[in-house]
């Protein structure tokens, strides 16, 4: 008879063999699993939607026979965490059995994470191709695209007559990255020129052939299904909405609060979260304004002072390839010397390597640099992806803080020992929520300081205003999509109180309209990270370290806040 544990296994591989591409993304293709569907990529649908949907129904009702007290201590953890993960499904395009009705309200085309952007990255970034049937996998997934996008504008039209689109402006800034991609045409795509180092790298046979087959299939592509994308979101940005948060959906309040479930992992209400970030706020604003006082700047104009401190002169830098290599140079030193450095801060320690890449110029205006996964087979490394764009005019040390929270010691030291724990199975090795995900990458931002790394004053002032925009998140989140503001006041509230500039604003205002609470998620999380770590000190006193902490909260991989904050009261040592 198969263990729970192996039960858990079986359900999470027949999850992502339905989403290829997910599976790719959280490091799993390469896995033998998956080996028959590596050329296959997702379906858009709306019967793949609803199929999904009946999945997870039956696989909820099989987790639900499988009595607690029969199960050992670790597989009762297991369980727990299946349990949320089942309810709540934090991956789109998926949706739990908490928000079964809510299996269309995710926008499938969006600027930040969404198609058919993300499905290139993966094409490009995360398709290993070690032989020659990988990269007929890769020419059998171009071929799928036609059909894939021509599913996804059913889809989009089905979603706008039930009233689902996303809001207009969301539609716009899509429309305009994929005007990008078609003006640079084929020749310039990411995807021909990572396929042709991939097969050179292999030497693959007959790679010319294969590079000029793909070349053909993108250039068909281009000019059929993706044009005929373009110009679906054009008609439906005509009609479409323009209130950007979730209430004005059908049941929209409902599902706001099952998204900030399902991001933070907690059972907090808007309200709740709105009065938490107005804390915060007034907590972070304060000591900025002590901080910059003790620099001798005047804090009653707080922007002012903290541009003088941080030494923001808003000259503008050149936008050169030498300019650009030269910072993705030293953001491959930052992190080679912070993984160095911050090692004695931990027992556990991963050995999967952190590469630095730019991200595709089209899609810089609207993106931040982010951290992809290393394959779980260690076929590929982490990735640090930079918008080489937004680090043009950024001194080097205001250049940390993202390096610590997206690599070492944030997401890839995190997501690394997770993946290499031998003593989990494969599902809790992988799986993630970002209130943890988030919170942990929020509190390794301070933790160079703690090691003696980043002394400079500037740096700690730097990654206070970042947390600044996180606690100002937690009201924009709430405002946008709880108390209907619009997109006007979402701004003006931004640049008030984030105090980040009117291109930063819109930004923020246009990420979270399209991923409700998972900006909630980052704040969240670091505190209940250093409330843990407050009562631990507290519990422990002199006894008290930081590497036993870390490993304590790291050691079982990324598990739901209200699930962490029971095992770390249940076993209190």
């Amino acid at each position: 008879m198969r263990s729970y544990e192996q039960f858990v296994d079986e359900a999470f591989v027949r999850i992502c063999r339905t989403t290829p591409e997910m599976a790719a993304r959280m490091g799993l293709a390469t896995l033998p699993q998956f080996a028959d569907v590596r050329g296959k990529l997702d379906e858009r649908s709306v019967a793949a939607d609803l199929a999904r949907r009946d999945l997870i129904d039956e696989l909820f009702k099989t987790h639900r026979q499988h009595a607690m007290q029969s199960l050992t201590a670790s597989e009762r953890l297991t369980h727990e965490v299946f349990e949320f993960f089942l309810r709540y499904l934090p991956f789109e395009p998926w949706a739990g059995v908490a928000g079964r009705d809510f299996v269309l309200h995710h926008y499938p085309v969006r600027h930040v994470w969404g198609t058919p952007a993300e499905t290139f990255n993966v094409l490009a970034n995360m398709h290993p191709v070690r032989d020659a049937s990988d990269a007929d996998a890769f020419i059998a997934r171009l071929t799928q695209l036609e059909t894939v996008t021509r599913d996804l504008i059913e889809g989009l039209e089905h979603r706008d007559r039930a009233g689902l689109s996303p809001p207009r402006s969301a539609l716009a800034i899509v429309r305009g990255e994929l005007n990008a991609m078609l003006a640079d045409g084929v020749d310039r795509s990411d995807l021909i020129d990572t396929f042709a180092h991939k097969l050179k790298a292999a030497s693959v046979a007959s790679a010319a052939q294969l590079v000029s087959d793909a070349r053909k299939i993108l250039a068909t592509y281009f000019d059929g299904a993706l044009r005929a994308l373009v110009e679906c979101l054009v008609k439906l940005e005509a009609t479409a909405a323009e209130p950007l948060g979730v209430w004005r959906l059908p049941r929209g309040d409902e599902f706001y609060r099952y998204t900030l479930t399902r991001e933070t992992s907690t059972s907090m209400a808007p309200d709740e979260i709105y009065a938490l970030g107005e804390a915060e706020v007034a907590r972070l604003q304060g000591e900025l304004r002590r901080d910059v006082a003790a620099l001798g700047h005047d804090f009653a104009d707080l922007r002012g002072a903290l541009g003088a401190a941080l030494h923001v002169d808003g000259r503008k830098s050149a936008d050169d390839e030498t300019r650009r290599e030269e910072i993705v140079r030293y953001y491959s030193k930052l992190l080679d010397d912070a993984a160095r450095r911050v090692r004695p801060l931990f027992g556990i320690f991963p050995n999967a390597r952190c590469i630095v890449r730019p991200s595709p110029r089209h899609l810089e205006a609207r993106r931040t640099t982010t951290y992809f996964p290393a394959s779980s087979g260690g076929e590929y490394p982490g990735a640090l992806e930079l918008c080489v764009l937004r680090e043009l005019d950024k001194a080097p040390w205001s250049r940390h803080a993202t390096a610590y929270h997206e690599a070492w010691p944030g997401h890839h030291l995190q997501l690394s020992i997770a993946q290499e724990a031998a003593h989990l199975g494969l599902f809790r090795r992988t799986f993630v929520v970002a209130g943890y995900l988030e919170g942990w990458a929020k509190y390794a931002e301070r933790l160079p300081l703690e090691a003696g790394i980043d002394n400079d004053p500037r740096y700690e002032l730097q990654r206070k205003t970042q947390e600044l925009i996180s606690a100002s998140n937690l009201m924009l989140d709430v405002g946008i999509h709880d108390r209907r503001w619009t997109r006007d006041q979402a701004i003006a509230f931004s640049t008030e109180r984030a105090l980040v500039d009117r291109g930063m604003a819109e930004y923020l205002v246009d990420r979270i309209s399209v991923t409700p609470g998972q900006t909630a998620a980052y704040m969240i999380g670091l505190n209940t990270v250093r409330g843990l770590r407050a009562k631990m000190q507290r519990r422990l006193g002199s006894q008290f370290t930081l590497p036993a902490f870390h490993d304590r909260l790291l050691g079982e991989g990324a598990l739901p806040l209200s699930v962490l904050e029971r095992q770390f009261e249940e076993t209190r040592t």
